[in-house]
């Protein structure tokens, strides 16, 4: 199989040849870090994984469709004021937030590294039925040329022990964008719909899966969230992506061999494919990393 393949393959409970291997993607600040452990200087750090590791698994990302699903014109982008060790900004879209006077307002338009944010304001208006019908236009134009392995859906609906409203309230709001998109991808014949949101998302899969959604990601353990529990509940109806306790990643040694095996149910029983359950941060070193990396292409079967 190739890594195409082996991705659908997982994560519609086929019979993959091997699971794929996606231990999980570092950030600015935790690459820095690897670039003084071991890592070479200008060196793709995946690459070099591999070949440390001596496995052929290519850790290669989804390839987008060159389609732009954000506001034209965007809000500029600016410091509004300066405040010890802290900036005011607008971002993109138009959203004013303190951040952290080490990063600038271009890493709130990507993941670049962990910035942690306090809002202040948003601009709203119709925005839930704007935004179901601005994206379900844009995929009917996109999917009359070609058909995508995934739709992916960043939604980041939840805090650490909850939802981030009520689930009456993403069923009334969000669901009908989730159903709507779904519908359009389905029908065409996108055999993914994965939706991702950090937190605790237990009270969210069921709306989900009545969504026709099929795959959720991060599944971040830190907040609560049981893949072997959601197994118990939601059965086959759910596949998942990442899920592996990034704090014990850190730790190392026997710790991170006990959270391999904690996740190891679900490995075996399908539909999922383990990894850094988020952005892998600077407090994991790159000898640990390795470590992981290892045992992680040992249990999906690349060594």
């Amino acid at each position: 199989m190739n890594s195409r393949e082996r991705f659908i393959e997982t994560l519609t409970f086929g019979k993959p040849d091997k699971i794929p291997f996606v231990p999980g993607e570092p950030r600015e600040s935790t690459l820095a870090r690897w670039r003084k452990e071991g890592l070479p200087e200008g060196a793709d750090w995946s690459e070099y994984l591999v070949q440390t590791l001596g496995i052929e698994a290519k850790m290669q990302g989804p390839v987008g469709v060159g389609v732009d699903f954000r506001m034209i014109p965007q809000f500029e982008e600016k410091v509004i004021e300066r405040k010890e060790h802290k900036l005011i900004v607008q971002d993109w879209k138009g959203n004013i937030c303190e951040i952290s006077d080490q990063f600038n307002v271009t890493y709130l338009r990507e993941a670049k590294d962990f910035v942690t944010r306090r809002w202040i304001k948003c601009p709203v208006a119709e925005m839930a039925a704007f935004w179901t019908d601005f994206v379900s236009r844009v995929l009917d134009r996109v999917l009359r040329y070609i058909v995508f392995d995934q739709m992916h859906i960043s939604e980041d609906m939840a805090y650490k022990a909850k939802a981030m409203i009520s689930p009456d309230m993403a069923k009334q709001f969000c669901m009908p964008s989730w159903v709507e998109w779904g519908q359009r991808a389905r029908s065409a014949g996108v055999p993914i719909i994965d939706i991702d949101s950090d937190g605790y998302i237990g009270e969210l899969i069921p709306l989900w899966i009545e969504s026709g959604v099929n795959v959720c990601d991060p599944i971040e353990v830190a907040a609560h969230c049981d893949i072997n529990a959601f197994r118990r509940q939601f059965g086959h109806k759910m596949a998942y992506r990442q899920g592996v306790d990034k704090r014990c990643i850190a730790k190392g040694g026997q710790v991170i061999r006990e959270e391999l095996k904690r996740i190891e149910p679900v490995l075996r029983d399908g539909g999922y494919i383990p990894g850094c359950d988020h952005g892998v941060p600077s407090d994991i070193s790159w000898p640990n990393f390795v470590d992981y990396a290892r045992l992680l292409a040992q249990m999906t079967d690349w060594l």
